[in-house]
């Protein structure tokens, strides 16, 4: 079974001249390793990105964290490393 998280790019409105140029930049992340849950939050404090999960399907679930300076694509693709979970990007843009 694939198994897949939403990051979702904007805030509470659909803002994706702002959320992409941000997702590109470089940012310092501190995220210790522990529950998936807990690091995805963590990301999403220090990101300003919105991550959704369902908590059931992430509860057994570890990350061993990031550090370092790195876009956040790439902060949260680690975190999610080993975890058997992947990134869908969700954009709110309409075609």
């Amino acid at each position: 079974m694939n198994k897949h998280l939403v990051a979702v790019l904007t805030t509470t409105t659909c803002l994706m001249a702002v959320a992409a140029p941000a997702r590109a930049q470089a940012a310092t992340f501190e995220i210790p390793g522990g529950s998936l849950s807990s690091t995805l939050d963590r990301f999403a404090r220090q990101s300003g990105q919105q991550v959704v999960y369902k908590a059931d399907d992430v509860r057994s679930a570890r990350s061993a964290g990031v550090s370092g300076t790195m876009t956040s694509a790439a902060a949260l693709r680690a975190l999610l490393t080993g975890t058997g979970f992947g990134e869908v990007p969700y954009s709110c843009r309409r075609a």
